[in-house]
């Protein structure tokens, strides 16, 4: 009778970011895909941030909310969850995500004119740094409901005539 083990092999890691690029206090998904491309039921993933554990479980994605500006480095490791004793362990697998604060947003044109029977325009935000925004909601606000509203996208609806300044 022979116990037969595969290795665990992490292809590697996968971030619900462009650039691995992000505002502090956003989320981020990392995702671990093995070299059969999916998860395995069987397998142990060590989820570590800096050196430092944060989750060792059968879970192949996790998310994570990172507040402060830095450099994060992520690393997982799989390894089976039955046969450890085997030192069965894949290499691990690492990614870097930079973590920044937003320094500055402007809006082009600056100051917009729209008429009641126009529908509104929408408003396109630009940040700086431009990943800065990435994994975050922007918020607006309008200072004057009863002049005109702004919805979660940015749109600006007349209500009535006047001046309305947007945040």
């Amino acid at each position: 009778d022979y116990t037969v083990v595969v290795d665990p092999i992490i292809d590697s890691i996968v971030t619900s970011l462009p650039n691995n690029q992000m505002c502090a206090g956003g989320n981020i998904t990392l995702t671990a895909y093995m070299n059969n491309g999916m998860a395995n039921a069987d397998v142990v993933y060590t989820w570590t941030r800096n050196g430092s554990v944060i989750v060792n479980a059968t879970l192949a994605e996790i998310t994570e909310s990172l507040t402060t500006p830095g450099t994060y480095t992520f690393t997982v490791v799989a390894s089976h969850s039955t046969n450890n004793s085997f030192g069965c362990q894949s290499a691990p697998a690492t990614v870097t995500i930079e973590v920044v604060e937003v320094q500055s947003i402007t809006f082009n044109p600056s100051t917009i004119s729209i008429t009641m029977d126009g529908g509104g325009t929408d408003l396109k935000p630009q940040f700086f740094p431009a990943h800065a925004i990435t994994g975050r909601n922007v918020i607006y606000t309008s200072l004057n409901p009863k002049i005109a509203t702004v919805d979660s996208y940015g749109h600006v609806t007349p209500v009535s005539v006047g001046v309305c300044s947007i945040w």
